[in-house]
């Protein structure tokens, strides 16, 4: 028999916590939640860890534990949010096939893999500030493209203010920084010195760059970018980076229910949604479709969208005649991760 009572932690650091959260329970959790069969909706990203913080918070009285238990109640709020990606992240991979790929630009600065890019515009620094001020003029002759993180307060406000090839440094100063032309994120006040990577590439340098890590033979883009972003990032790939473009594809606006897919509005669906409607390959046939015009996703007309898909699949086969052959075969074959030798029954 104890002679004295068990007294169980469960973690004793938050660097623990957050290394089982991602290992052990969100991975099991996310895992169940699958095999239950239940639906995720967008607004869960938000009820999820609101609840979770109530609940821990308030009901279970973490309140009392003070500064400890808001703290705990926060983590634990956090806890649904990394739970709700990671089902949200699942339905993604559903859709699209295990060939999917996820690279995470953190990872690659961490390695060093930007660094190259970062030194080339550094190096052609008078080059890339006549260059810049061509479609920005808000850039101004003291321009650094270059956006270090403080150490002081963890954010990027900081402005580059000096850079030293030799050693690779960047001197800083956290200031105010201006997101959109409207937005004020404040800055400490720092004054610091940090290396090439605890920092990162302006996305105006930063898109190109990615161009040449994966060398990215193929991009395709939404419209709102082929005035500014892409002729600018054409220039800093040949005169900065010295590297080839990749061939570019624009596609127009997508709508849900005639109404712009935005989830700044709200008018998003979550793959999860869309796989208790349709298939994986007919949603995906959706995006493939005639991407140089405008596409309307009409849930109360789905019926459309899977007869013209199977219509798509019939031709490929040679079931159905079509004057645009060619197109559906391709929108075909660039939604379907493996294609039968003999067309598929359908009901």
């Amino acid at each position: 028999k104890l002679k004295n009572p068990i007294l169980h932690y469960n973690y004793q650091a938050v660097s623990q916590f957050i290394k089982k959260l991602d290992n052990t329970y969100t991975e099991s959790e996310t895992e169940n939640f699958i095999k239950s069969g239940k639906n995720i909706y967008w607004f869960d990203a938000v009820r999820w860890p609101v609840n979770d913080f109530i609940k821990t918070f308030f009901l279970q009285k973490g309140y009392k534990d003070g500064l400890h238990g808001l703290v705990l109640s926060e983590l634990q709020a956090f806890y649904a949010l990394i739970f709700f990606a990671k089902v949200w992240e699942s339905g993604i991979f559903a859709i699209c096939g295990s060939e999917l790929e996820v690279h995470s630009n953190d990872y690659l600065y961490n390695q060093g893999k930007f660094e190259p890019y970062i030194i080339l515009a550094l190096r052609k620094i008078d080059l890339v500030r006549n260059l810049i001020a061509k479609f920005q003029k808000t850039k101004k002759g003291s321009y650094i493209p270059f956006d270090p993180i403080c150490e002081n307060c963890g954010k990027i406000t900081p402005k580059a203010v000096s850079f030293d090839l030799k050693n690779k440094t960047v001197k800083y100063v956290c200031d105010i920084k201006t997101l959109a032309g409207k937005y004020h994120v404040e800055g400490c006040g720092h004054h610091g010195e940090t290396n090439l990577r605890d920092g990162k590439l302006p996305w105006s340098f930063e898109w190109p760059a990615q161009w040449g890590i994966f060398a990215t033979d193929f991009e395709p883009f939404g419209k709102e970018h082929a005035e500014g972003s892409w002729p600018r990032g054409v220039e800093i790939a040949k005169k900065i980076y010295e590297i080839t473009p990749p061939i570019s594809h624009v596609y127009e606006f997508l709508l849900i229910n005639g109404k712009k897919m935005s989830s700044r509005e709200g008018n998003v669906l979550l793959a999860q949604e869309m796989l208790d409607i349709i298939e994986p390959e007919i949603f995906l046939y959706f995006y493939t479709k005639r991407s140089k015009k405008q596409r309307n996703l009409d849930i109360t007309n789905i019926n459309h969208l899977i007869e013209e898909f199977e219509h798509a699949e019939r031709v490929y086969f040679g079931v159905d005649k079509d004057k645009d052959e060619k197109n559906l075969i391709r929108m075909y074959e660039s939604s379907m991760s493996n294609i039968s030798k003999k067309p598929p029954f359908r009901v």
